[in-house]
Parts: structure tokens; sequence; C-alpha cells
């Protein structure tokens, strides 16, 4: 019996917790004051979004704390306000509001950057996503309907993906020759993807359902949500309508996917308010990164996106100041820790003991 008690203390020792690496940092870039943040996208050691005030809003980026943000909005004549949504490869993308009119916008790391994407004649222009030089999003030509599209870093350059036959179309996301988003013919929704031209349009949208969106990609994922009972469930694709995965966790009243990278998912769920939320490709994954948030002080949160590199994750999103009452950009970083050798060698142990054992029953 005594042999048996210390076996199972040893197996309990063993046993990692699952994300116990996780760290959260807030990066918003006052103590003080009524001015809120979120964080909208993130890539290598870049963090990406917007600062808000009852008159204005500006894009912003930064490189892991609150003190290292960057003010990006475009200092120039007409420009009010301005907000970023992706970065990748030191460049990010979001919109600047010109003369009224909001402007798809393109940046690399200062506000004196600044590229103005909107296109000839469009009337109004974001953009979402960013990769390998190229930014994705819409534009309003016709003087209506967005139209999804692509640039290749110039307003000049910006290429109409609006399939045939549909009215209006967005794209959100981009990775490698995949780019995803939604098209419409009110009231029908559909979740899409493209592969660089208008013809080559895949409908995302499952079997029986009328409401979807697609608005990341990576590694050959998409993510996003379809509606049942006209409730979001997050959702997940691989490269056809077919293939999709339901990730809504149970218990939740809605969700909604807004990241991929590295196998991963994150976005938010519904569960007795907002929680930011992580899956690994199924809903029985779900991982609760409010949890992770110090308690008292934090309330609510979403995440919107994640970058994962070299066993590393980092997510960006938003969460209640409760203390502060005000919504704060936030950082969670899981950098995995590694078992100290003596423990390995001990658990090793163990497992060899317990295979003898049930060998031997």
């Amino acid at each position: 019996m005594k042999t048996l008690i210390i076996v199972v203390l040893l197996v309990n020792v063993c046993v990692t917790p699952v994300f116990a690496g996780w760290a959260v940092t807030s990066l918003h870039p006052y103590p003080t004051g009524t001015m809120e943040s979120v964080a909208r996208g993130v890539s290598d050691n870049q963090q990406v979004g917007e600062l808000t005030a009852p008159d204005f809003g500006h894009a912003v980026l930064w490189n892991g704390t609150a003190q290292s943000w960057v003010d990006l909005h475009p200092l120039r004549p007409g420009v009010t306000e301005s907000g970023a949504y992706a970065t990748s490869g030191g460049y990010q993308v979001g919109y600047a509001d010109v003369n009224h009119s909001t402007h798809a916008s393109l940046w690399n790391g200062t506000s004196t950057s600044w590229i103005d994407l909107n296109p000839t004649g469009s009337t109004l222009s974001q953009s979402y996503n960013i990769s390998d030089g190229k930014q994705v999003g819409y534009a309003v030509t016709d003087g209506s309907n967005p139209h999804a599209g692509m640039w290749y870093g110039t307003s000049t350059s910006w290429v109409d993906l609006n399939p045939a036959g549909w009215n209006m179309s967005s794209i959100h996301g981009i990775s490698g020759n995949q780019q995803v988003g939604w098209v419409r013919d009110y009231p029908i929704m559909n979740a899409s993807l493209w592969y660089g031209t208008a013809d080559s349009w895949v409908n995302l949208n499952p079997a029986g359902v009328s409401d979807s969106q697609a608005v990341d990609v990576a590694d050959g994922q998409q993510v996003g949500y379809a509606s049942f009972n006209n409730r979001q469930h997050a959702s997940l694709w691989s490269g056809t309508s077919a293939s999709w995965v339901d990730l809504h966790p149970a218990g939740a009243y809605a969700s909604y996917a807004t990241g991929v990278s590295g196998g991963y998912q994150v976005g938010w769920a519904n569960i007795n308010g907002l929680r930011a939320s992580l899956w690994h490709g199924t809903s029985d994954s779900w991982v609760d990164l409010n949890e992770f948030l110090p308690e008292g002080v934090y309330s609510g949160s979403q995440a919107e996106d994640i970058y994962v590199a070299n066993s590393e994750i980092w997510v960006v999103g938003r969460a209640y100041n409760e203390t502060n009452s005000r919504v704060e950009a936030i950082l969670w970083h899981y950098n995995p820790v590694p078992e100290p050798s003596s423990l390995l060698a001990l658990c090793g142990g163990v497992s060899g003991l317990l295979a003898f054992r049930r060998r031997r029953k």
C-alpha cells in the first residue's frame, strides 16, 4: 500500500498543467484618463490597434509593452481618425478618415510612412490584413456597394475580386495565395475563399446555413462564424464548405473565431459574458483566456488575433478594466516552461514503473 501511495503522489507531481506558461500584459499606454484601447493584430513582435476617445481614434503600433507604443496617425490635413487592423513583415494596414471618407491605409512603422491606398474614383475603402507585400480589404467604386479587393502597396495596384453574381463582398484575411472574407446578396452572407482572382472564388458556407463569414486564414485553415438559429458559432474550415468544423463550446450562447495561426484559433465565446477564447481545432479544445487575466481587475474580454512561432503563442485583444472603467488592449503570451531535467528523469521512472505494473496485471 505504501508503494502505491508513493506512485500516485509522483504521478501528480509529473502532470504538467495545460497552458501553465501564460502571461498577460496590458498594452494600454495611459495609466489615467478616459481613453480606451484595443489590439487587433499581431505578428512577430509587433501588435497593432487603436486608441479611442470621445472625439478621435488613432492607429497604434506596439512592441510587446505599453511603453513601446507608437502613434501611427497620419499628420496630414483632413485626416481626423485612423485605426490599424493587422501587421506583417514590419508593415501595418488599416484605415484613415480623410475629409470624412474612410481610406484603406498602409504604414511602415511610423506616422510619416503612411500610404493612402484608396483607389482612384473610390468613395470608401478599408484594408484589413497584409501578407507578403499584399493588402486586402474592400473598395466602393460604383458609389454604393463594397467590392472585395487586393492591393500591392499602392492605390493604383488595386484589383477587384468581387465574384460574378454577388452584389457585395469584402476580404478580411490573407496568407500565401489564399484570401478569405464574405460575399453578400441581402440578406444572404456567405463565408468565402479566394486564390487571387475573382474567378477563383470558393463558397465556404456550410450546408443548410445562410449566414456565415470568414475573417482570417493561415496554414490552410480559415476561421470565422456560421449562424444557427440566429446565433453565431465559431467556425473552422480547411478550404471547402464540407470541411467545416463547429468550434462552439458547450454552454455558450454565441461564439466567433477571429484569428488563426499554427493550428490554433482565437476569438470569443459568450458564456455569462464575453470571454476571450482559444481552440486547437475542436470545440472540446476550448480554453478560456479570460481566466489568465488578473483576478478582480478585468472582466469581459475578446481575442482578436493570434501568432504562433517556435512553440510560443501571442494573442491580442481587449478586456474591460473594472478598476478604471475602460477597455484596454491586452496581450496574452504563452511560453512553454521546460521541466527540470531531474523531474523529467523522475517522471520517466514513474512512467516505466506504471507500465510495468500494468503488464503484470
